[in-house]
């Protein structure tokens, strides 16, 4: 179900509102707003994929001029296959 478009777009819309909204209540940050520290939303108990769920953020963070601290619990490769994504869309 993760994988259906609509499912996606509600997702990335979800948090896209989240980094939007922590630029309303950031808004002194000046030009270079601290980054956001994140990690698998929905991969546990929920089941999600995280590079799905990763890339959806990720995408959402980059939309709304934020840089991310992404923690990917438990695996290290996760967390480098990651931050090559995050390079490419930023």
């Amino acid at each position: 179900m993760q994988y259906l478009q609509q499912q996606k777009q509600q997702y990335l819309q979800q948090g896209s509102n989240f980094f939007s909204s922590l630029v309303v209540y950031c808004r002194d940050e000046g030009p270079n707003p601290a980054a956001v520290a994140t990690g698998n939303w929905g991969c546990g108990a929920f089941g999600g994929d995280p590079h799905l769920k990763s890339l959806l953020q990720l995408m959402a963070a980059a939309a709304n001029g934020r840089e991310v601290a992404y923690f990917a619990v438990g695996s290290a490769e996760l967390a480098e296959e990651i931050g090559k994504m995050f390079e490419l869309i930023k």
